[in-house]
């Protein structure tokens, strides 16, 4: 009786170690794993708006170069205005508008 009962317990001792031991790594490594890319994507986040702000600080600290965008932009919108008026055939949807 007392040698079954010994072996019983080293059976359920070695049996609740494997257990824990297959739950510690599979439960272990999916919650590292999600705490690694959270911790990740917030550090990217935070970068990327770091550097996006520091850009448009240089880009649009002058309104010269808004105002030299604004022309740019103005410029290029009627070159391609002025292409389409005067070759409508490029384009079958335009065919399709300059004809009625």
């Amino acid at each position: 009786m007392k040698q079954t009962l010994y072996s019983k317990f080293i059976t359920a001792y070695i049996f609740l170690g494997i257990l824990g031991t297959v739950l510690i790594s599979t439960l272990g490594s999916s919650l590292i794993q999600k705490h690694i890319l959270e911790d990740t994507g917030a550090a990217l986040y935070k970068e990327a708006i770091s550097l996006a702000s520091y850009q448009a600080n240089t880009d649009y600290s002058d309104n010269t170069d808004v105002e030299a965008a604004y022309n740019q932009l103005k410029n290029v919108l009627s070159s391609e205005v002025a292409i389409l008026f005067a070759f409508p055939y490029f384009c079958a949807s335009c065919h399709a508008f300059f004809a009625h």
